[in-house]
Formats: structure tokens, sequence, C-alpha cells
């Protein structure tokens, strides 16, 4: 793994272990959710470095990084990322907020933790791959 690689590599499971410890609290399952998108964000941009020897744009759209990596992606993690990507946004603004927290139960952020690992997973076993 190239050294600005394991970098973003870091940051992601970092991002994961906080949403996973925010989920054993009991409180706040927004932020967990919230750093789900940060996880797959950074890991993805993990991505981008290792596979193109780029720097990644600095963006949270996922689907400009999808194309930066040049990577093909599987449909289920395709479709994993177009549902997780509004959830950037419902944790940073107002107006987003409102109609996203009623989502926000428990239990609907450890769907969403459960399936940010499976893809989470996927995205570290494509890093690896030489």
């Amino acid at each position: 793994m190239k050294e600005k690689t394991s970098i973003w590599f870091e940051l992601a499971e970092s991002d994961l272990d906080f949403a996973k410890n925010i989920l054993k609290g009991g409180s706040r399952p927004h932020y967990a959710v919230h750093y789900c998108h940060q996880a797959i964000e950074k890991i993805l941009k993990a991505l981008v470095q290792e596979k193109t020897n780029e720097d990644p744009k600095r963006t949270h759209n996922f689907k400009t990084l999808c194309i930066q990596s040049k990577v093909e992606f599987p449909p289920d993690v395709e479709d994993f990322l177009t549902r997780l990507s509004p959830h950037y946004l419902a944790s940073r603004y107002p107006e987003d907020m409102k109609k996203f927290y009623s989502l926000y139960t428990a239990s609907y952020a450890q769907n969403i933790l459960n399936e940010t690992e499976r893809v989470f997973s996927w995205f570290k076993n494509m890093i690896l791959k030489k």
C-alpha cells in the first residue's frame, strides 16, 4: 500500500471505529451514520490514491470519486453508495436534518453500519489487490 493510501486508509478505519463507538454509546445515532459516510468517503479516496496514483478530488461526492478511481464497482456497492450519499448533507445542514432525523433510530443506524462494514471490506480488498 502506498504511503498516501495508507494515510487515507487509517483515517477511514478511525471514522468507522468512531461510528461503532457512537452506536455502542446509545445516543445520537445520526452521528454514527455521518461517520459511516466519512469512513466510506475516505476509503474511496484511498482507493483513488492507490489505483491512480492521483490525489483524490476534494469532494464528498461518491460518484465523482468513483469515476476518478477508474474501478468498476459491483451493483450492490454502487447501490449502497447511492443510498449513503445523502446522509452527508443530512448531518450538516439544518434544512436536511429535520427530514432525515426521523430515520435515525438506533436500528436504522445499525443497519447502515452493517452495510458500511461490508462495503468497507470490499474497498479494502480492492486496495490490497495487485
